[in-house]
This record gives structure tokens, C-alpha cells and sequence, in this order.
């Protein structure tokens, strides 16, 4: 037996429920102002920059990296001319931008330092060479990790 996500989610006491509700109202109407602010951007710009929230006339983005930031910055008038048209941004007058860089996947396992025989050769000399015995030491340990 299905169930519909409403009938999951509305269940129950009733202030929970409207708790829900009003959450899922503000994200529905997040939602639409994003589509409705990325119909002004550049088609490059879609994809990296989104509408966060309006408050008292100042329009919050967020952007991916510094570069898209300051391409919203000098498009700023343009844009807010645009935004103006729509009568949920009738009052809009800045554009405040953050910046958000996107989750990268960590490296956990690193790859291992592989050096050919020649070159560990040329890293033992240069470390016996070497005057700065914290270097030479840095130089005999990458050497030691020769084929």
C-alpha cells in the first residue's frame, strides 16, 4: 500500500504539521524565486550561482568560487534591472553574494611515491652533497623510495 509524501509527512499533531508545512512552503517559494533569478543570468552563470533570499530589498546569491562573484558584482545593475520586472523582486536594489565552494571528495589514500633507480641515485648523491642536513635527510628519504 502506497502512501502519498503529504499524507506521511501532515500526520500527526497539529503543530508539527504546520511546522512542516510552513518549511515546505518556504522552500517551494525558495525554489521558484531561484528559477525565477537564474531567468536573468547569463546561461554560463546558471549553474554556479543561486538565489538564497530577499530581505528588505537586498537579494542574497550564493556562488561557487570568487570568479562567479565578481561577475555577479559588475553585472549588478543589469541584473537588477531584469529582476525588477518580476513582481516578486519589484523592490530588489542590491545583490549581496557568497560565496560557497562546492564539496570536493578528500583524497584518503594518496598515491604512492614511485621514483626510478636513476633518480634515487641522483637524490642519495645530492643528499650526501648537501649541506643542510634537514635537506639531505628530505633528499636520502625520497631516495629511499627508489624501484
Amino acid at each position: 500500500m502506497q502512501r502519498a509524501v503529504s499524507d506521511i509527512l501532515f500526520k500527526g499533531d497539529v503543530g508539527s504539521s504546520r511546522r512542516i508545512r510552513h518549511l515546505v512552503g518556504e522552500t517551494q517559494k525558495i525554489d521558484r524565486l531561484d528559477r525565477l533569478f537564474s531567468t536573468v543570468l547569463p546561461d554560463y552563470l546558471r549553474e554556479y550561482v543561486h538565489f538564497a533570499c530577499i530581505d528588505n530589498g537586498k537579494v542574497t546569491v550564493t556562488t561557487t568560487n570568487g570568479i562567479y562573484a565578481t561577475q555577479i558584482r559588475m553585472m549588478q545593475g543589469d541584473i537588477l534591472d531584469q529582476l525588477r520586472e518580476q513582481q516578486d523582486f519589484a523592490y530588489a536594489y542590491q545583490i549581496v553574494t557568497k560565496v560557497r565552494p562546492q564539496a570536493t571528495a578528500s583524497v584518503s589514500n594518496p598515491k604512492a611515491l614511485h621514483i626510478s633507480d636513476k633518480t634515487a641515485r641522483l637524490l642519495e648523491q645530492e643528499a650526501k652533497l648537501c649541506d643542510d642536513q634537514d635537506i639531505a635527510a628530505a633528499l636520502a628519504a625520497l631516495a629511499s623510495h627508489g624501484n
